[in-house]
């Protein structure tokens, strides 16, 4: 199906003069970018939208390119439109539009055909004259900013189909004018987009068929930036290299209208079968994977500077009732990984998404299974991709373990690190150590360090984000000269002359990044489950980091093959959480490994030893009691649910109890209508038959005079003859008169 209509509003943005004043109070709001478009109208190639839409997979939300895999993520939104993707998710309570207009702008512009929409051309008249007396900083301008912010929304973030409805609910989000750039308005564009061409290639109503809305033109600048054939055929011929021509100034979506503007009005014109042929023909080289690093490291301004490894980020986008999966993991090679490391995200879950049409009041933040949806965009930075360890045996760095560490600083270069990813940097990390003592041994922090987290025991707000952490190199005491074989957890490379290298494993450093996130704890149950499981994880953490926490210890590294196995297994089960060990299998893979180490007295102390023992006597009655308390949670969160449902709808009984007895006065008013209607139809049956027989006698009259017609037409013909023969005798006599006389 090809496009026919794109709705994508970004011309809409030349017909606001915006005011001086709103302009610098917007600024550093995300939205500022947006106002460096300078090129306009600005056109859509449709025939290239056709044929990118025709490529896109609706479950794995990416591009499929003659197999090649590319996902339009937050990444992309960032560097094209500028708009912030980490923060906030764009979401809230749905109010009533009369309600949010009177408070945030003064005056009720609500649309009184559409509860909660108002029109852009309305907003335009009553806002985008400023008066003079007002002053940039009073709060009486404040109005006039929201309904331009509001106006960019409509245009850029959520077009509609009308392309003039404004649907004002993102008025609650502007309550602080300094707090909107906190809001993922990037994350809220990119599910809309993906909502709209999985909308566009299911084509259910044949209203919105052949019409795509969402801001598809950073969709034609994503092919051009990954696709330079695609650029080479479009304006350049293939005459000159393409990197001449690439912009390279915030946000890239105004030098890209630019550059396409010139070339968008030539005479040759390309069809969407052109496009597939370029795009079905394509080979891993013809795809540049990572783009954007062609740009300075101080492209990003200040307020979103940093935001672009949520990119990597395996979440859930929102924007109110929209909600979408972002999937980098379905194309790594964007990142510079080769293949992903799956163990250490969180599952994927079903998305069900609800109808704002009919509900207002909803929270849909925690509406149903958006609550879900939300909890999956809070902890979207313990889902950031990593390199597998199968696909690369090397260790990872000190600097990949560290790269979502906040910038210190002392960092003599703040702005390298906003661009850092994990294959820029080396694979070892080197530790000094004294010539004249014995071997030290240096790890991430002492064991007390890492302390067990229970998300159960600490309110939200103190649960430490990932980029807050760092990890820090401590000194342990000398161990004997003689250096004692590793465990696997750490290997350590070291003579006298010559620093120290310390060199995480693969595994071991997955878990230690993960060790905040790894989510290893139920969310619901007993208090002494939740303790128990906080001590068990806290001795494990011990087992698996066991030569450096305890350095008595000297087992080999390299351990029979079942233990390793047992090891590996216990630790996927750790990384997946303890919804894992509901399972059957995963309970029997767990007991039966967890009796392969217990067997092979691989433990540093006996203290770990028992409280595994322990642990695996009561896993099947904590286990059933655990799905209990999770079925009870689920069940009062329906019940809740239901309950919220109800109270929404006792609110509106009295309102529809109104309605209805308005409409029993029509029903017996159309009643009495009716009525009178009938008895005038009875009359007028009666009239018509008296008109029916007296038509009949009319019929019966008219045949009985038939007989006397046809005498009297004989006698008329008679008549006629006499009178011609007196007219021919007269005038034989007035001529005889006339020659006598």
């Amino acid at each position: 199906m090809d496009i026919e209509q794109a709705l994508d509003g970004i011309n809409n943005l030349k017909e606001w003069k915006i005011d001086k004043r709103v302009k610098q109070r917007i600024k550093d709001s995300g939205f500022d970018g947006l106002l460096r478009l300078t090129t306009f109208p600005v056109n859509h190639d449709l025939p290239l939208l056709s044929a990118l839409v025709e490529s896109y997979e609706i479950k794995s939300r990416c591009f499929v390119f003659n197999g090649h895999k590319l996902v339009f993520g937050l990444e992309d939104v960032l560097y094209i439109t500028g708009l912030p993707v980490d923060g906030n998710p764009v979401t809230g309570i749905d109010s009533k539009g009369n309600e949010l207009c009177m408070k945030y702008l003064g005056r009720n512009v609500c649309d009184k055909t559409r509860t909660g929409f108002t029109n852009s051309a309305w907003l335009r008249k009553n806002f985008e004259v400023v008066p003079e007396t007002i002053d940039q900083d009073s709060p009486e301008i404040e109005p006039y900013v929201r309904a331009f912010l509001l106006y960019l929304i409509s245009s850029i973030v959520v077009p509609s189909y009308n392309g003039t409805n404004v649907p004002v609910m993102y008025l609650s989000l502007m309550e602080n004018l300094q707090s909107i750039k906190d809001y993922a308005w990037g994350a809220a564009l990119l599910a809309h987009l993906h909502l709209s061409m999985e909308n566009f290639k299911q084509s259910y109503s044949p209203r919105r068929r052949n019409i795509l809305i969402g801001h598809s033109y950073s969709l034609m600048v994503f092919a051009m930036e990954r696709i330079p054939k695609l650029l080479l055929r479009f304006c350049l011929n293939g005459a000159n290299p393409v990197d001449d021509y690439l912009p390279t100034t915030f946000p890239l979506l105004a030098g890209w209208t630019k550059l396409l503007c010139e070339h968008s009005n030539t005479e040759e014109k390309i069809t969407k079968q052109e496009y597939l042929e370029i795009l079905d023909g394509l080979k891993e080289d013809d795809i540049v994977w990572q783009p954007y690093k062609r740009l300075p490291c101080d492209f990003l301004p200040q307020y979103c500077a940093g935001q672009e490894k949520i990119g990597m980020s395996r979440t859930i986008l929102l924007c109110y009732e929209k909600a979408v999966y972002h999937r980098p993991d379905l194309s790594p090679k964007q990142f510079g990984i080769q293949e992903v490391n799956t163990n250490i995200l969180r599952p994927l879950v079903e998305l069900e998404l609800g109808s704002r049409f009919g509900r207002k009041g909803i929270n849909w933040g925690t509406y149903g299974k958006y609550g879900c949806y939300k909890e999956e965009w809070e902890s979207r930075a313990s889902c950031l991709i990593i390199e597998s360890a199968e696909e690369d045996p090397g260790p990872p760095s000190f600097e990949a373990l560290t790269t979502l560490s906040s910038q210190t600083p002392n960092d003599p270069d703040p702005q390298s690190a906003k661009r850092k990813t994990i294959d820029h940097v080396g694979d070892k990390l080197k530790v000094k150590t004294k010539k004249t003592s014995g071997i030290l041994v240096d790890t991430y922090g002492p064991t007390n360090s890492l302390p067990s987290w229970n998300a159960m025991h600490l309110e939200p707000q103190l649960v430490p984000s990932i980029e807050s952490r760092s990890f820090d190199l401590i000194d342990v005491a000398p161990l004997d000269a003689t250096q004692p074989p590793s465990t696997g957890v750490f290997l350590v490379e070291s003579n006298q002359e010559e620093p120290a290298t310390i060199c995480p494993s693969n595994s071991s450093s997955s878990l230690l990044i993960n060790h905040f996130h790894s989510e290893l704890f139920p969310t619901a149950g007993s208090h002494k489950l939740l303790d128990e499981l906080s001590s068990l994880e806290a001795d494990v953490i011990d087992l698996l980091r066991g030569s450096v926490t305890h350095h008595s210890d000297v087992r080999p590294t390299t351990m029979h093959a079942p233990v390793e196995s047992a090891k590996e297994t216990i630790r996927g089960i750790l990384c997946q959480g303890f919804d894992t060990l509901t399972n059957s299998e995963m309970q029997e893979a767990f007991l039966a490994s967890s009796e392969v180490l217990l067997s092979a007295d691989v433990f540093p102390c006996a203290h770990l030893k028992t409280r595994l023992t322990v642990f695996r006597n009561e896993l099947r009655e904590n286990a059933t009691a655990f799905l209990q308390a999770q079925t009870a949670i689920d069940t009062a969160s329906e019940f809740s649910s239901l309950q919220e449902f109800l109270e929404v709808q006792a609110v509106k009984i009295p309102a529809l109890e109104e309605r209805l007895g308005v409409a029993a006065k029509k029903i017996a008013h159309l009643r009495a209508i009716l009525d009178a209607a009938v008895e005038r139809q009875t009359k007028m049956d009666e009239v018509l038959a008296a008109f029916v027989d007296k038509t009949k006698i009319a019929k019966q009259k008219l045949a009985s005079l038939n007989p006397q017609a046809a005498d009297i037409k004989s006698k008329k013909q008679a008549a006629v003859k006499v009178v011609e023969q007196c007219k021919s005798s007269w005038v034989d006599l007035s001529t005889s008169l006339f020659r006598f006389l």
